[in-house]
């Protein structure tokens, strides 16, 4: 901790996730990491920042997130008392690691921080509020994954292709429809054929 005028200069640890490596919902890493800052500078904090990357916050384990098991590491240690997150679900969009990770806030005394204000663990009205947003954003995960899986649905039925990359030898027409790629077909073509007649 940096001193400030005489005292102690307390620490903004910023923890910054993107859902996917196909960034979604137009929040980067790097827009993260400027509101973080942002709100350093405007509280007088110190920074440090915490790049989990591209990590699903609802369908994988929260043990998969290694940056933020660091995180909560050192919350459990004493030396965090400040988390900025650009809003609720970067933690997580699943309601059970939400709650474990606030249960951590609360125990150790961390306030987290978002652009929407800050939320004291230790205030029941804050923790009802930040329990009702955790189920708000595991609903909306759902539904969006619920969504995406109709769609995907439709687009075969109407013989379109589904998304994600195109099987070798083929590519997806504007309509979105499969087509032969002729330079990637021959090679399929020639694997194809017994070698040797």
């Amino acid at each position: 901790m940096a001193r400030n005028g005489g005292s102690v200069k307390e620490t903004l640890h910023c923890y910054l996730r993107v859902s996917s490596r196909v960034q979604l919902d137009g929040v980067s890493i790097e827009t993260q990491e400027e509101a973080g800052r942002d709100l350093a500078d405007q509280n007088g904090f110190d920074v440090r920042v915490w790049r989990e990357g591209a990590a699903s916050a609802s369908s994988e384990e929260i043990n998969d997130r290694p940056v933020l098991m660091n995180l909560l590491g050192e919350v459990r240690n004493g030396t965090v008392k400040h988390i900025f997150v650009i809003d609720h679900s970067r933690l997580s969009r699943n309601t059970l690691h939400s709650q474990m990770c606030f249960k951590e806030f609360k125990k150790w005394g961390v306030t987290l921080h978002t652009k929407q204000g800050k939320t004291d663990a230790g205030n029941i009205e804050d923790e009802f509020m930040f329990n009702i947003l955790g189920a708000v954003h595991s609903y909306e995960n759902q539904q969006r994954g619920w969504k995406s899986r109709m769609g995907k649905v439709r687009r075969v039925k109407e013989g379109r292709w589904h998304g994600g990359p195109t099987p070798y030898g083929y590519a997806s027409s504007e309509d979105k429809r499969l087509v032969i790629n002729e330079d990637e077909a021959k090679w399929v073509r020639d694997d194809l054929v017994p070698s040797g007649g």
